[in-house]
């Protein structure tokens, strides 16, 4: 991207790369994977998301101005690595050492990004306080986990709360309903 002279080269070219080698991804791992061909199935988002490097490539383009439209242009990602980062950080803190390279790369990336993209101090110091503000809106704001899905397995039975036990013949029976916490422990003693 940097390296084009104009911005529809730029997203000309990037569009062209991620066409050919998105679905040559999903070539090489059709041998590997249990799902064979029906890998293909998750394409779609991906063919939607390589049609948007079109947009970014052409804006992106711009970033080597080194202005205030740089800056706002790089702002998405200083977030996106921070996010990244405060999420490898609480891990990190449970885990240590796990993340703890890829906590230190988001923190390098920011900074070099900073560094590369941007001339003049002031617009440094403004670059350096979208990370500053994205940590304090995560540390202010309560982290909801919701842990309910509505997509199962294939092949899986699923027993909701309205799941419904009928019995044909009254004289044969033997039900055995087990939550997940005693299949757990039966796992883990076993």
């Amino acid at each position: 991207m940097a390296n084009c002279k104009k911005p529809l080269e730029s997203a000309l070219k990037t569009i062209v790369f991620f066409l050919i080698s998105q679905p040559l991804i999903y070539l090489l791992q059709v041998p590997f994977s249990w799902q064979g061909w029906g890998l293909f199935q998750y394409y779609g988002h991906w063919f939607v998301l390589t049609l948007c490097t079109f947009p970014a490539a052409f804006i992106g383009w711009y970033i080597k101005k080194k202005n205030w439209f740089s800056l706002l242009i790089l702002s998405p990602i200083l977030v996106l690595l921070t996010l990244i980062c405060e999420d490898g950080v609480r891990h990190l803190m449970h885990s240590f050492p796990n993340l703890l390279i890829m906590v230190l790369f988001c923190i390098a990336q920011v900074l070099i990004y900073l560094y590369t993209f941007t001339d003049k101090l002031p617009q440094k110091l403004v670059g350096a306080l979208v990370p500053i503000i994205t940590v304090a809106v995560m540390v202010l704001s309560p982290e909801n986990v919701d842990f309910s899905t509505s997509q199962f397995l294939p092949d899986e039975p699923v027993l909701t709360e309205n799941a419904v036990v009928s019995v044909v013949d009254t004289n044969v029976i033997n039900l055995t309903v087990l939550s997940l916490e005693i299949v757990k422990k039966m796992i883990c003693h076993n």
